[in-house]
């Protein structure tokens, strides 16, 4: 009798407050809408057995998991890290080190605002809740010596919270804590993403066969495509047979000087990067500056250093290729 109760919501054989009788009625129900039955067997003395019958599930093949995506490492990218908790700042630059990242830390806005000023950053990763300043706040003012910079923010509040709070985020990325290694990967990497990968041509115009090589060895070891031009109306003439990303002129070319042939570049070209190079400048020169868009202006002789940094400052071009993997570099190498 016992037995037919045995599944009945509310059905129980202990005494008063020692059950409610749901017990069994809740495991039949899941086996029921599992597609299943339920079978019980009891002696008095010996004990009850249930047996839970299931149907079979049609076997699938594993699919491989994917590699991990700290396997996918970056570029040499220089990544600001901004973070005013000590330990999560330790964690995100040895992931990103360990991924091939160049990470510079700052302990704070103020922090940030000074690195910046002193060298070149591919990705703003900033937590967005610190003292003083935040993060967004950070990035606004960045982005006004830098407006290529890209940005990654990090917080314990979610997304919309931050975004109700601050806007748009600044345009950036969002990566809410605490986060994984490869969530951390993933999102720095879909936040460089939209930076110009592969080579990055550069029209180099000087009428000195000496510096020409010498820059564009320099260029070239840097992962750089360069074209050359020994005066201003070959420049403009190499810009029609290969458009170029950057200009790298100097102002004294013979034939069309560097400033008339800086300006008819920018006017055929206005979306390239113009940066100058000269001697000790003059009034006259710098007067003439005032009329053009000039990214950057180098003295000579500049070094290797200066010229590589210059240019990822000002175009924010990121280049993929190793110079182990660079055999199209120099074209027009042959001119005199």
């Amino acid at each position: 009798q016992t037995l037919e109760h045995l599944f009945e919501p509310f059905f129980t054989t202990k005494g008063e407050g020692n059950g409610t009788g749901l017990g069994l009625s809740t495991v039949q129900g899941i086996v029921i809408q599992s597609g299943g039955h339920i079978e019980v067997e009891s002696e008095p003395g010996k004990g009850s057995s249930f047996c839970i019958y299931l149907p079979a599930a049609e076997r699938r093949t594993v699919e491989p998991k994917p590699a991990p995506l700290l396997d996918v490492g970056g570029r040499k990218e220089a990544i600001l890290l901004v973070e005013d908790q000590e330990q999560v700042r330790r964690f995100v630059a040895i992931t990103l080190k360990q991924c091939g990242y160049r990470v510079v830390e700052a302990v704070d806005a103020a922090h940030a605002l000074r690195l910046s000023a002193d060298q070149p950053v591919d990705l703003l990763l900033t937590d967005i809740m610190m003292p003083n300043m935040s993060g967004v706040e950070l990035a606004n003012r960045i982005r006004l010596t830098l407006p290529r910079l890209k940005t990654l923010f990090i917080s314990g509040y979610s997304e919309d919270t931050n975004a109700g709070n601050w806007g748009s985020l600044a345009g950036g990325k969002f990566l809410q804590k605490p986060f994984s290694p490869d969530a951390l990967v993933a999102k720095v990497r879909e936040a460089l993403g939209d930076l110009e990968f592969g080579v990055v041509t550069v029209l180099l115009a000087d009428d000195s066969k000496t510096v020409r090589e010498l820059l564009a060895e320099v260029l070239c070891e840097g992962g750089y495509a360069v074209v050359e031009a020994c005066d201003g109306l070959q420049a403009l003439e190499r810009l029609r047979e290969k458009p170029a990303q950057v200009a790298l002129v100097d102002i004294n070319l013979p034939k069309m000087g560097g400033l008339a042939a800086a300006k008819e570049m920018l006017k055929q070209h206005p979306q390239m990067t113009l940066v100058l190079m000269s001697a000790p400048f003059e009034d006259a020169f710098n007067q003439d500056l005032k009329t053009l868009s000039v990214a950057a202006v180098l003295p000579k002789p500049v070094s290797p250093e200066t010229l590589l940094d210059t240019l990822r400052r000002v175009t924010g071009f990121v280049n993929a290729i190793p110079k182990s993997q660079n055999h199209l570099i120099r074209q027009n190498a042959d001119l005199k």
